[in-house]
């Protein structure tokens, strides 16, 4: 495509246009589509040249932005809508696997596919609804508002949208997750020798319960049957599953039932949640939110400077967009959200890595609620964009 667009010429010839015939009292004599003549004086005609402007102008055009208080608060409210959409869209694949514990195929589509759709869907709707109605410059504002208004709405109403969270053995089966727990007792009694800091969670699909790790588990061996791993010895969980393979050795706190029915396999348990289809429908309509406004706020932007900072306009408020809204989001929202870990990586020195599990409940609340807060602000920017604009119209 790059080298199809530079084949075209920089300038395109212009023809040579008729020079106007003149009478002896200076007046011009055309001939309009009737065939009838017009006369014009000469002075009517002729064009006003437009200043070139150059660097040495940028000065005093950034002062004469900076003057300009609607434009300011414009762009405010620019930068907070970017800081939303860039925020949400770096974690909300990673909250989605934390939150739902939905196969990873399924959350591919979810996280990506909706809030592209639901852009595109925005700005479409939203370029014909301005068409339409032929919206003033204060029309603009208010639907912008409504917008911000109704997306800040969607983020709150989803931290209600949760499902129950993880229970695992050996990170917070006590009030203190880092103090002694049952599965600790467990490993000391038959001298486990569990690594600390080791996160590879197994599950007891008999009593539901999940387990940090096999050896928190007790599990003293493993076997794989048709692509799955099953855990064995597991004194920790359910006594011996080996009677899975004919290596039954019977145990006196854990019933028949139980062990018919209790296999201790790979992964966190799975659990049930009717709320995940939900949260994609309010997050695709806050998408849509978020787009239906782009058509009018590139009009309003345009039209409340004036002609000659148009395009400066426009890459002042692109670069104040990525570098004080996208840049800055996933910082902020991954310190906040790194708040609510329950469970971190770390080596033999005892340096933090990665966090291996969240707090699903504090997890939701915060990310969306901060999301929420910075659009709720943006419906107030521009409330106050649409009042300061409220005599103005477009230009015919």
């Amino acid at each position: 495509m790059a080298v199809i667009m530079s084949c075209f010429p920089s300038a395109l010839t212009k023809k040579p246009r008729r020079k106007p015939s003149l009478n002896g009292n200076g007046l011009t004599v055309q001939k309009d589509l009737s065939g009838r003549e017009r006369k014009t004086h000469l002075a009517e005609r002729t064009a006003v040249v437009p200043q070139t402007i150059t660097v040495k102008d940028l000065p005093v055009n950034l002062r004469r932005l900076s003057r300009n208080s609607t434009y300011l608060m414009k762009v405010l409210g620019q930068i907070l809508s970017a800081f939303a959409l860039s925020g949400y869209i770096s974690f909300n694949v990673k909250f989605m696997k934390e939150q739902y514990r939905v196969p990873q195929s399924t959350i591919s589509i979810a996280g990506v596919l909706p809030m592209v759709l639901g852009m595109m869907i925005g700005v479409g709707l939203g370029s014909m609804f301005v068409r339409h109605f032929k919206l003033s410059p204060r029309g603009i504002g208010y639907v912008m508002a409504a917008c911000s208004f109704l997306g800040a709405t969607c983020f709150f109403s989803v931290t209600g949208l949760g499902c129950s969270q993880d229970h695992i053995i050996g990170v917070d089966d006590v009030a203190e997750p880092y103090n002694t727990t049952s599965a600790d007792v467990c490993m000391r009694k038959n001298d486990c020798k569990c690594q600390n800091a080791h996160f590879n969670p197994v599950c007891d699909t008999g009593r539901g319960r999940t387990y940090v790790s096999a050896c928190a588990a007790g599990c003293s061996s493993s076997n794989r049957r048709n692509g799955t791993k099953y855990y064995l010895d597991c004194v920790c969980a359910i006594g011996d599953v080996g009677s899975l393979f004919g290596e039954l050795e019977n145990t006196t706190w854990v019933t028949a039932d139980v062990l018919a029915t209790s296999v201790v396999l790979s992964g966190v348990c799975p659990k049930q949640c009717s709320n995940f289809p939900i949260y994609v429908a309010l997050m695709s309509l806050a998408m849509v939110c978020m787009g239906f406004p782009t058509a009018g706020a590139v009009m309003l932007q345009f039209r409340i400077v004036d002609k000659d900072l148009k395009s400066l306009v426009n890459g002042l408020s692109t670069f104040a967009m990525s570098a004080l809204g996208m840049l800055p989001a996933p910082i902020l929202l991954g310190w906040l959200i790194d708040s609510s870990c329950r469970f971190w990586q770390t080596d033999s020195c005892g340096t933090r890595g990665a966090c291996w599990i969240y707090n699903a409940d504090e997890f939701r609340w915060k990310f969306h609620a901060i999301v929420g807060a910075v659009r709720l602000i943006n419906c107030l920017t521009d409330l106050t964009v649409t009042y300061k604009v409220r005599y103005l119209a477009f230009r015919a």
